[in-house]
């Protein structure tokens, strides 16, 4: 059942701070996420020189390779950011991605439906700007019973139902390859700890040591999320990451 309120990420605030996306980019629930969608892509995607989408990047895209990705955002000053590593990127939105049909030979998306107001629109514009035989790999949060605060604050309009999600990607065109649940009740409450350290904080520099001692205790969480990952299971996941092939 979707959560129906104003789509507003209070974390847009940080897009304009370098040293934000710094410590964005080393946390570990991002660079797991990261992780597994390399893993997926491995295992799924065979095609040499593939041309590649990250739709809903962010600060903070998940593709694997990045000279052959096209990135995407609706946020302007996230856009921005991109530009200046030199990244080909576009202002564009999920619901109208801005590249013509059959564009690409994977598409990267995660933790963006969720954000989306229409949604199942999202999915057949993934389905129209893949080629045939072309990768969908996205991650969203599952289960309205994981419903907190920071779903507010991060503007989320729902969390999914995997089994629904599922039957609606097969429905818009694809042939889903495999549903992993990626998300931990360890990983829920660590990434609740964090928003709540985050709201009321402002933009602000960080010493080169205080950002060496943030990666190493990342390093340390990485390694404790992979393990609560092992002993997962899809009833109790947090996150679910979905493999689908365009038919």
């Amino acid at each position: 059942m979707a959560k129906q309120k104003e789509n507003k990420n209070e974390f847009s605030k940080f897009f304009v701070s370098t040293d934000y996306i710094k410590l964005k980019n080393k946390l570990f629930n991002y660079r797991f996420r990261k992780y597994m969608l390399a893993e997926a892509y491995k295992k799924y995607s065979k095609i040499k020189d593939a041309k590649m989408l990250d739709v809903g990047c962010g600060i903070s895209p998940v593709s694997p390779d990045y000279k052959r990705t096209t990135f995407i955002d609706s946020d302007k000053n996230a856009i921005d950011m991109l530009k200046k590593s030199r990244q080909k990127v576009l202002l564009g939105d999920v619901e109208k991605i801005p590249v013509k049909n059959e564009y690409a030979d994977a598409l990267f998306s995660s933790e963006v439906l969720e954000h989306v107001n229409n949604y199942k629109k999202g999915l057949k514009e993934f389905h129209r700007v893949l080629k045939k035989n072309g990768v969908l790999f996205l991650t969203v949060p599952t289960h309205m019973k994981y419903w907190a605060f920071d779903d507010d604050y991060v503007g989320h309009l729902r969390r999914f139902d995997p089994v629904k999600l599922t039957d609606e990607i097969k429905q818009v065109g694809f042939d889903v390859l495999e549903v992993k649940p990626i998300g931990s009740f360890i990983e829920r409450e660590l990434t609740k700890y964090l928003v709540k350290k985050a709201i009321n904080q402002k933009p602000m520099k960080i010493s080169k040591l205080k950002m060496k001692g943030f990666k190493i205790i990342n390093d340390f969480l990485f390694g404790v999320i992979y393990l609560a990952y092992l002993l997962n299971n899809s009833k109790n996941s947090s996150i679910v990451m979905i493999s689908a092939r365009k038919k």
